[in-house]
């Protein structure tokens, strides 16, 4: 079950809270609004035959009496779309996403070789006010690194990142970006949607994914920045380590990353239940597609990719 998704908004959708006194639901209906959300959303709806899914969903379900079948019909429609980076959570499977007590990653930092800035971030699904704590963590973890006086580079550490809600990586590292445009997607009518990140709030497109209240600034902003993957880097430690490919002086090293670059949509039932599939691809910054992984500019593997990284920036950069 991939809860490590993208997640960039919630939109309220149908399925049925019945108690014996209201009018029966209409269970068919009930999952046809999902079955067309997905049909016309999906990032690669122009490649199925939606005729030929709807028909095995018939054969298998021939008739919607109750939400479970209304589940089982969602899950059928992932199953048959075959997007690696969806999910469906029942009623019962969706606590994780509520819950305050879930633990928070420790986030590794230090100075590096002297004079070079080492942030690690590991992946972290969960409700908005966890996602917002860790980026405040991660905040603070950059601001106490940025305490030296004189950095001559930063490492950004995103190998077995395998994702969380949007936004919450990039809040956190927000000083370091140069550029307020950091990601492109595309979804599948063509159209681009730009990731922007200012004032400390995470746009995706027109939407407001997250923001939190924090206008600090760094001694050690416009250095040059190595970020390191590898092949457990997926979905939003994917498009983090994209991001920076925004900016000037930022290199990848590593293995090719996992290939969750996709963004997800998620809808929320009244039920509780919650669906999530791809609606767009992430682009680099010459608004090419990238369907399979990230390819990092220095391959190497991945217990080699701190040591190069630390040598690039101390032979390359140190007079940057």
């Amino acid at each position: 079950m991939k809860t490590q998704a993208i997640i960039l908004f919630i939109v309220l959708a149908t399925l049925f809270c019945c108690k014996k006194e209201q009018q029966q639901p209409n269970f068919k209906r009930s999952f046809y609004q999902s079955f067309s959300i997905i049909k016309e959303k999906y990032i690669k709806t122009n490649e199925l035959n939606w005729v030929d899914i709807e028909n095995n969903i018939k054969d298998s379900i021939p008739k919607f009496q109750n939400n479970n079948d209304v589940y089982n019909g969602i899950k059928y429609v992932l199953n048959q779309i075959n997007d690696k980076h969806s999910f469906f959570l029942p009623p019962d499977k969706t606590n994780f996403f509520l819950k305050d007590t879930v633990s928070i990653p420790k986030i590794d930092y230090k100075i590096l070789e002297n004079d070079i800035g080492y942030i690690k971030i590991l992946g972290f699904a969960a409700n908005d006010s966890l996602s917002t704590i860790y980026s405040l963590k991660i905040r603070e973890a950059l601001k106490k690194v940025d305490n030296h006086p004189n950095l001559s580079g930063w490492i950004i550490d995103l190998r077995d990142n395998i994702g969380g809600k949007a936004g919450t990586f990039a809040l956190g590292l927000e000083p370091l970006y140069v550029n307020s445009i950091i990601g492109f997607s595309i979804n599948n009518k063509g159209e681009y949607i730009n990731h922007k990140l200012t004032s400390d709030t995470y746009y995706y497109g027109n939407h407001i994914i997250n923001t939190i209240k924090l206008t600090d600034t760094i001694r050690n902003a416009n250095k040059p920045i190595a970020v390191l993957v590898n092949e457990k880097t997926a979905s939003l430690g994917e498009s983090t380590a994209q991001s920076f490919k925004f900016q000037k002086n930022t290199l990848i090293y590593g293995t090719k990353t996992y290939g969750l670059t996709t963004d997800l949509q998620v809808f929320e039932f009244v039920s509780g239940a919650r669906l999530a599939f791809s609606t767009s691809f992430m682009c680099d910054e010459e608004k090419n597609i990238i369907k399979d992984g990230i390819v990092p500019d220095i391959h190497c593997e991945t217990e080699k990719s701190l040591e190069l990284a630390i040598e690039d920036i101390k032979r390359l950069y140190k007079n940057f």
